[in-house]
């Protein structure tokens, strides 16, 4: 709930679940990819260093 009206406050006019989803799967909360290839991550610096 507290997500619709933040982005209500920045200018959405609607938020459904179709937007709440896309954002939650934007930053990582739900993965709807579950069985592609990895990211490969050698080329970051924790990678490098660690």
């Amino acid at each position: 709930m507290a997500l619709a009206k933040e982005l209500k406050r920045l200018g959405f006019r609607f938020v459904g679940p179709t937007t709440v989803f896309a954002m939650m799967e934007a930053v990582g909360v739900v993965n709807t990819f579950p069985f592609r290839e990895p990211p490969d991550l050698s080329n970051t610096p924790e990678a490098r260093y660690g």
